[in-house]
């Protein structure tokens, strides 16, 4: 009895280049897989952050375009959203809908906020029409007196510094106007005294000194009222500083000030911060907004708010590469790879007994053909029908493997191998024995 094929060639190079071909999706999903990573990593994502500056007529405007135009390096993009005063900034930063801000220090406190430095001391100015002399402020009593708009920081710092004088509400005049209401009055109706809030120049105090005939008045008060305030302190507006013919001021003028804070809204990415926090810290920053280069320490002392997490993580940029906690991450890394490698070797046998355990029963069932036949044999019952029968039994075992082999549900070259080799020795035991029994025929 002839050995018939039990695996045709053509079969088994389907097999092959099925596998060759899920081979193939597999690298071009793992390489698109890994471009998708890449652009999504966070250094490589590009956001777009609401930020409020106050009015464009102040010096914070010009340090907020300073920050837009830098930033957009780091692939974030500004979006300029005005708001009617300081107050109304930290409620908006407060709700989200404001992503970053720059904001007169000393306001009162909200949730959900946290900072990013403290950029710049900004001086309260206080600026007096020329003509009965307002030198002191005591002088303003019975005066028109503009505090800036409700809600701003201008007319909060203004007000404690009038109480902190004993000057009541009733005392002057209060008056209301925004920088661009007063640009628009005439002359004659500007009031007697303006009080501005802004670091050096103030954009708004040189336009009143220059094309309004107003002259600085001195605040001495700054390091008095830091005892009550710490965010509050003293601050010298130099000789020369709005006017050099004539002098302006003519000397050296103390006046009171706080800190420009750059806040943030706690859920702001992270890493949108950090590129944030390398502008602001950068020469190029410094350079661009004609800011003295900002100090790590000063700007991050004193603070209204929490520093965000993201200017953590960038204030640690030069922290020795190994540190503790690296060598306790990496122990725990460790750890894991370890426990990760004895699952995987668990898992591979696992999954080796499982292959061997598919094979098995097609094995069993090939033996338990050889069984049968060798039981018929010794009863003298074995006739050439029978091993006819057998052999094709044995047949349709082999097919019934390979075909589960082909699909992919029975797995292991060497499982595949053993079983073909039972299969060619019992086809051997049959045509023995069939060879015997045609001879006693």
């Amino acid at each position: 009895m002839s050995e018939t094929p039990f695996f045709d060639v053509d079969s088994g190079r389907r097999v092959r280049l099925r596998r060759v071909r899920w081979t193939f999706v597999g690298a071009i999903l793992a390489l698109l897989l890994a471009i998708f990573v890449y652009w999504r990593l966070p250094d490589n994502r590009s956001y777009t952050l609401k930020f409020s500056a106050g009015s464009e007529l102040g010096h914070r405007h010009d340090l907020a375009e300073a920050l837009a135009k830098l930033a957009s390096a780091r692939r974030i993009m500004i979006e300029f959203v005005p708001t009617d005063g300081s107050l109304e900034t930290l409620d908006l930063l407060a709700s989200g809908e404001l992503d970053l801000a720059f904001v007169q220090g000393g306001l009162p406190q909200r949730e959900n906020v946290r900072q990013v430095a403290a950029l710049a001391p900004e001086a309260l100015h206080l600026l007096a029409k020329s003509g009965p002399p307002i030198v002191k402020l005591t002088d303003l009593k019975g005066k028109r007196v503009n505090l800036s708009t409700p809600g701003s920081g201008t007319r909060l710092l203004a007000s404690k510094v009038l109480d902190f004088a004993g000057l009541m509400p009733g005392d002057y005049i209060d008056e209301q106007f925004s920088y661009s209401a007063l640009q628009q009055l005439p002359s004659d109706e500007l009031p007697d005294a303006v009080f501005v809030v802004s670091s050096l120049p103030s954009v708004m105090a040189q336009w009143l000194i220059d094309e309004r005939d107003y002259r600085l008045v001195e605040l001495p008060f700054g390091r008095a009222m830091a005892v009550r305030n710490l965010a509050i302190g003293d601050f010298e507006i130099p000789r020369f500083a709005y006017g050099v013919a004539p002098a302006h001021p003519s000397g050296d003028a103390l006046t009171v000030a706080t800190r420009l804070d750059v806040l943030v809204n706690a859920k702001v990415d992270d890493n949108v911060v950090k590129r944030v926090a390398e502008v602001l810290f950068s020469n190029n920053y410094a350079r661009e907004a004609n800011l003295p280069p900002l100090e790590v320490n000063a700007a991050t002392s004193q603070l209204a708010y929490e520093l965000h997490p993201g200017v953590v993580t960038f204030l640690r940029r030069d922290n020795p590469l190994i540190t503790g906690e690296l060598v306790e991450y990496l122990e725990n890394a460790r750890s894991f790879l370890v426990s990760a490698a004895v699952a995987l070797f668990l898992l591979y046998r696992w999954y080796a007994r499982r292959a061997a355990t598919g094979f098995e029963k097609h094995i069993d069932r090939v033996t338990h053909v050889e069984l049968e036949v060798l039981q018929s044999a010794r009863s003298g019952r074995l006739t050439t029908e029978k091993l006819l029968d057998e052999e094709i039994r044995l047949s349709k075992l082999k097919a019934a493997a390979l075909e589960q082999f082909a699909s992919g549900k029975l797995k292991g070259d060497e499982h595949l191998s053993s079983f073909l080799t039972h299969v060619a020795d019992v086809r051997r035991l049959l045509q023995g024995l069939a060879a015997q029994v045609e001879k006693k025929a």
